[in-house]
């Protein structure tokens, strides 16, 4: 089954752009959205008070979920991976678009998870103040690998 999943965080925003340009990628890869998951919810609301949180425990082998962004799904990097390992664990997969390339994202190999975690998560300390260099410290020291 191929879901269409779109979220915005307020009342005064809409679903039509998400909706539109999805519809527009699904032309292009000659696909069919059998089921839209729409939703007006801050991404901070626990998973399990969301549409997309009841969408991922009925999902199963096959299943495909289509959203503009990952930032659709979740807002920190632990959600979304945590969504995104859900996911596979099921053998469902989520396809996002909005990327430079304009290409669907397949479920990548567990190596190329890790090291785009790692990426991630170097670009998120890069935008830590320079004014407050013992923030980066402590939360480089909490993510760096164990000393042997």
């Amino acid at each position: 089954m191929v879901y269409g999943y779109v979220r915005v965080s307020t009342d005064h925003q809409t679903t039509e752009n998400q909706r539109y340009e999805i519809l527009r990628f699904c032309e292009k890869q000659d696909l069919r959205i059998d089921c839209w998951i729409e939703e007006t919810v801050s991404s901070t609301k626990d998973l399990s008070k969301r549409k997309l949180g009841r969408l991922l425990r009925r999902i199963g082998r096959d299943d495909l979920i289509i959203a503009s962004e990952l930032s659709r799904l979740g807002r920190n990097l632990l959600q979304v991976m945590s969504i995104l390992h859900h996911c596979m664990d099921v053998g469902a997969r989520i396809w996002t678009f909005a990327l430079p390339i304009g290409r669907p994202m397949r479920p990548p190999s567990a190596l190329t998870r890790a090291k785009a975690s790692f990426v991630l998560c170097e670009i998120r300390f890069l935008s830590i103040s320079a004014d407050n260099p013992n923030a980066k410290a402590k939360t480089l020291l909490v993510i760096s690998a164990p000393k042997r």
